[in-house]
């Protein structure tokens, strides 16, 4: 597998460890690597789709003489409520879980979380944010993931 690909498997992984257990405000249920339309009949939780169509930035030399490369992905994150309306009481518990979501990804990505020994560091957009219906919202994260070139195909 190349670099990129060990990459996005190990961010995929890590993204699985957000859950109440390791401290985090609330749990992701999956991860896909591809786009996916949940039923929103059944959906709970938080699901996030690694979205990776953007390529690669052109190859530049690091000190050392590494030749480093970097990725563009978006991670698309669907947050649902647990009931179909938000209260008249003046809180709003979905936005609450997107505002806790949009934290825990962020204390996850700027850990030192180890996504394998060839990626360099990670830089995070800003958040976009758009309500789906009367129970999900959903966001986008942009991620530009610089990592060393393996001198396969990145």
């Amino acid at each position: 597998m190349s670099t990129r690909g060990t990459i996005l498997n190990t961010l995929a992984t890590k993204l699985l460890t957000i859950t109440t257990a390791n401290g985090f405000t609330q749990d992701i249920l999956h991860v896909y690597r591809e786009v996916h339309h949940p039923e929103e009949s059944d959906a709970i939780g938080m699901d996030i789709t690694i979205l990776d169509n953007a390529g690669d930035a052109p190859l530049q030399y690091a000190s050392g003489g590494i030749v480093r490369t970097s990725m563009s992905i978006v991670l698309i994150v669907d947050v649902w409520g647990d009931q179909l309306t938000e209260p008249t009481d003046g809180t709003h518990p979905l936005s609450i879980k997107v505002d806790n979501a949009i934290g825990d990804i962020r204390e996850l990505i700027f850990a030192p979380i180890a996504l394998g020994s060839d990626a360099l560091f990670t830089e995070m957009g800003e958040s976009e944010s758009i309500s789906i219906g009367q129970r999900r919202s959903r966001f986008t994260m942009p991620l530009q993931i610089h990592y060393k070139f393996d001198g396969a195909s990145p």
